[in-house]
């Protein structure tokens, strides 16, 4: 069993005077897949501030290939690709923003294959989420689905999942409607008995 070689470069200054630190770089690869971190912390003030960039690139196809001992079975493909954002803001939540991009995401999943999933996921608060259409099969089945969240004093969900079949294979529905047949009469026959008891 081996473990895949990660790599990592990191960067920082501190201006302890000044009560300052930035981070020029904080950088995970492995292979040409990457996630860059960027990040300037101010904690001069009770309350710490901070601004932090985070850049990703992950060539899931590669990264399988490279961690093959971990994660063959998971038969990854496609890629991930986006920027998200980070600022303090005092006491209240950090103002967060995000584009995330799927682009031809594959991999099996509950023993079914997962393939050309497309979409885009846009985070323009924590409290205002939401993805275009996202668009994919699922053994064999296209699908597309979608997602809105917002939270302006009152909280608002959309979601969409459409899709053209999904066949349950593992259920047998005789035996399923044989037990709840069988069920259903013992309660009727349970008045009964108790009747005749009397």
């Amino acid at each position: 069993f081996a473990l895949p070689v990660i790599n990592l470069e990191a960067k920082a200054s501190a201006d302890l005077e000044n009560s300052k630190a930035e981070v020029s770089k904080f950088d995970v690869s492995l292979g040409k897949s990457y996630i860059k971190n960027t990040a300037a912390v101010d904690f001069s003030k009770p309350e710490i501030s901070y601004a932090e960039s985070t850049s990703l690139n992950v060539n899931l196809s590669e990264v399988s290939d490279i961690s093959k001992e971990l994660l063959a079975a998971f038969k990854l493909k496609g890629s991930i690709t986006g920027d998200i954002k980070a600022v303090s803001a005092g006491s209240d939540k950090p103002l967060v923003t995000s584009s995330v991009v799927l682009k031809d995401i594959g991999a099996a999943v509950m023993g079914k294959i997962l393939s050309a999933l497309n979409g885009e996921i846009k985070i323009n608060s924590l409290d205002d989420i939401k993805t275009n259409t996202i668009k994919g099969v699922f053994d064999g089945s296209d699908f597309k689905t979608s997602l809105a969240y917002k939270n302006n004093r009152k909280m608002s969900v959309d979601f969409m999942f459409n899709m053209d079949k999904f066949t349950l294979e593992d259920i047998d529905f005789d035996e399923l409607l044989a037990s709840a047949k069988s069920g259903s009469e013992d309660v009727e026959a349970s008045p009964e008995s108790a009747t005749s008891g009397g």
